[in-house]
């Protein structure tokens, strides 16, 4: 399956336009963004940074009969998206500079949005290629003991959108992306012959992350799993494949954690000796607020960027 999977991905990532729909809006997107080096496989609505750019291309296409929503550019944002429907797994955060390094960030399962702010503070050192969240990736089949397919799938796809011979610098993951960002580190460390930074934020243990996850999203509000929304019972399955029978590696490599001082019914110190255990050449930042404020919000976002 992950073979298939990475085809499928290939076959997306081809940055040449593959029909007239795709020629017409890449003329009209990079006239708008004064760039030729915009591709159809390019975030738009992030390269833009622009409060206008989402409506003014919605106006410039329908004036040339393709009809294209607001709603449409924000949700798919590529002009890949836009005609196909189809989604990759990962993206460049800004188009790709080769004077820059490049830093692999792994949402894991903290919406991307969340993350908009440091995704640009890093990009002006690093080219951040970004991995979507893992839940909106439930329908290709994942089964909730397969977390070494999701891995195996993650580090071939570096491969693919890195440009021949380049490697990356690092990776950072917030909260379930630390601790996917540490196996792909790993996999990355046998198959190159060096090791990878890893930065986690606020990354636990994933037996305790199924147990705090399960009991507040399902048994303390009294809601069986087959009533949840969608989006829910996508979460929940990858923090099943991610903690059923997960053995995570030793990492040599230089590795930091930034670790939330507030985080009700879980033992903090706990969390850190874990972490000691797994990676001895670890930096530990303790960061004050709660698990969402480290993970999801602006908070110590530029302590975290300048680390």
């Amino acid at each position: 399956m992950v073979q298939q999977l990475i085809e499928n991905e290939q076959n997306k990532l081809a940055s040449a336009p593959s029909s007239e729909s795709e020629i017409k809006l890449l003329e009209i997107a990079q006239k708008m963004l004064g760039n030729e080096n915009i591709s159809v496989v390019h975030d738009l609505v992030t390269i833009a940074n622009n409060f206008t750019f989402v409506s003014d291309f919605v106006k410039a296409c329908q004036s040339i009969d393709i009809n294209v929503t607001e709603e449409d550019v924000k949700a798919k944002r590529s002009i890949r998206e836009l005609v196909t429907g189809e989604q990759s797994l990962a993206y460049w955060h800004q188009p790709y500079d080769a004077s820059k390094p490049v830093l692999i960030s792994v949402c894991g399962m903290v919406p991307q949005e969340f993350l908009k702010y440091r995704m640009d503070e890093l990009s002006k050192t690093f080219n951040v290629l970004v991995f979507w969240p893992t839940f909106d990736f439930a329908d290709y089949g994942f089964s909730e003991d397969s977390l070494s397919e999701i891995i195996k799938l993650y580090h071939e796809l570096v491969y693919i959108y890195l440009p021949d011979g380049v490697r990356p610098f690092g990776y950072i993951g917030y909260c379930l992306g630390g601790v996917i960002s540490l196996m792909m580190a790993k996999l990355m460390q046998e198959a190159e012959g060096y090791y990878p930074v890893v930065y986690m934020l606020d990354s636990w243990p994933e037996v305790t992350f199924k147990e705090s996850f399960e009991y507040e999203e399902v048994d303390e509000h009294g809601l069986n799993y087959d009533d949840l929304p969608e989006f829910l019972k996508n979460r929940l399955r990858f923090v099943r494949a991610i903690s059923k029978d997960t053995v995570l590696p030793k990492y040599d490599g230089y590795t930091v954690l930034f670790a939330a001082t507030i985080c009700e019914g879980h033992d903090i110190p706990q969390n850190k000796a874990y972490w000691q255990s797994l990676c001895p050449k670890i930096k530990i930042y303790d960061l004050p607020g709660t698990h969402d404020d480290i993970v999801c919000g602006d908070i110590h976002a530029d302590f975290v960027v300048r680390k």
